[in-house]
């Protein structure tokens, strides 16, 4: 059971890094420095089944995936791949006038539309709403934000393909625009959990707790390197009894443009979770 709540946890951890999901607020958007071509990314993981692995030889390859960028950095399209080269996938997105993602269309290698995400903004450049599509191009679920004076997210809401509601989200921010609370509820409003923030003088994430009603049941402490990328991840439990097979140390591999070309998830004694390593061609 540790292994799996370790492999879980360690998936989230790199999450937190490197992946900008397609809903939710907090998510980082990752800035690349200089004029980015191509991106070729790949991932390695420890075995589920011993996640904490001796070395760096027991990593198994996991994925890769090509990203192409214009010569503003805006992604034209993402293609996954076998080890052996062969796409398996592309993500193709779409921008309106304002570069802002409106569409995001996956074609497999037979040319066949998979599952497509349609977003639209209000006039003031906010996104109001999210919908996916199945193959069948039927709505399998809508996202549905709300925001304040400010432009933060205040609210958002998911709705299932019959248009129940079935999660509600609220969120509160600090005067630097900075989420500070975020409050879940599932389907008849029914509080689920509830996380806070704190953040340094960066805006960069330090600390996460997250409650059930009033108890806290677990938090995280962060520190970021000198490129602002996560370096270390410490996880206390509701007692607040650090769990090291739960935390993780991060560290980075850099270019002399400044991005980074490899980045590996350590436990904190030093043994590989996760290695991710890029090939990055500038224009």
């Amino acid at each position: 059971m540790k292994a799996i709540l370790l492999f879980f946890a360690s998936i989230l951890l790199l999450s937190f890094v490197k992946i900008e999901m397609q809903t939710g607020i907090r998510t980082p958007v990752e800035k690349y420095e200089g004029k980015i071509k191509t991106i070729t990314e790949t991932d390695y993981m420890a075995w589920i089944s011993s996640p904490t692995a001796p070395n760096a030889d027991t990593l198994r390859w996991r994925s890769t995936v090509i990203k192409n960028f214009d010569k503003g950095n805006i992604e034209r399209d993402e293609a996954y791949v076998k080890q052996s080269g062969e796409v398996l996938n592309t993500n193709t997105p779409k921008y309106d006038d304002h570069g802002r993602t409106i569409q995001i269309l996956s074609v497999d290698k037979h040319k066949q539309v998979f599952p497509k995400i349609i977003d639209k903004y209000d006039t003031l450049g906010n996104k109001i709403e999210e919908t996916h599509y199945n193959e069948k191009d039927s709505v399998h679920a809508r996202f549905i934000y709300k925001y304040d004076a400010h432009g933060n997210c205040i609210e958002w809401r998911r709705f299932n393909n019959k248009n129940a509601t079935t999660s509600k989200h609220l969120l509160k921010y600090d005067e630097h625009n900075n989420n500070t609370e975020e409050q879940s509820f599932i389907i008849g409003d029914k509080p689920f959990e509830k996380f806070t923030y704190k953040y340094n003088e960066k805006g960069l994430e330090i600390e996460k707790k997250t409650y059930r009603g009033d108890t806290v049941v677990n938090h995280y402490v962060n520190t970021y390197d000198s490129h602002d990328n996560l370096a270390q991840s410490t996880y206390y439990d509701s007692k607040d009894h650090l769990q090291e097979e739960l935390s993780s140390i991060h560290k980075y591999e850099y270019d002399k443009t400044g991005n980074w070309t490899k980045h590996e998830v350590l436990s904190t004694a030093g043994k590989p979770r996760f290695r991710t390593v890029r090939k990055i061609e500038y224009y």
